[in-house]
């Protein structure tokens, strides 16, 4: 092979694009994984929402967690003032 072929641009440019495919497979044939908390914090007691226990926020629950005509009645309901 001829020696002029092997510049130092096509070298750099080598050495380059093999860092970069290790570097990307390596980023993606092994992920970090994600670890969730062993245990839930102590005030948390099971409601992804987190809301309180009053009667506005219960219609609010129905309205997220209901089908069409629930969502239509707690809208109903939380149009009113408190």
């Amino acid at each position: 092979m001829d020696t002029t072929y092997w510049s130092r641009r096509r070298v750099l440019g080598a050495l380059a694009a093999t860092a970069a495919v290790t570097a990307t497979s390596s980023l993606v044939l092994n992920p970090v994984a994600a670890w969730a908390a062993d245990t839930p914090p102590a005030d948390d007691d099971g409601d992804p929402l987190n809301l309180p226990d009053t009667d506005r926020a219960k219609a609010v629950k129905a309205w997220l967690l209901g089908g069409p005509a629930v969502r239509a009645a707690a809208e109903l309901a939380l149009s009113g003032t408190d």
